[in-house]
């Protein structure tokens, strides 16, 4: 199961780091700017999916004891 789960999100872990380029050459944004919106509102969004996610469990009965 472990290694299921690692190989799911194998391929989104190795293209994060092709879309710092896209991000600079297209969008014409700052190394900078693509940091902080990363650390900033991606923690933000990942703090929240969670929460959510763990909240959904406990209201669908998969984490009733």
């Amino acid at each position: 199961m472990l290694a299921m789960i690692s190989f799911y999100q194998l391929p989104e872990y190795m293209t994060g780091p092709m879309y710092n380029p896209f991000y600079h050459d297209h969008r014409g944004c700052r190394r900078d700017e693509v940091g902080a919106v990363r650390a900033s509102i991606g923690l933000v969004a990942t703090l929240v999916g969670i929460a959510a996610g763990g909240f959904s469990a406990l209201r669908s009965a998969i984490c009733r004891r």
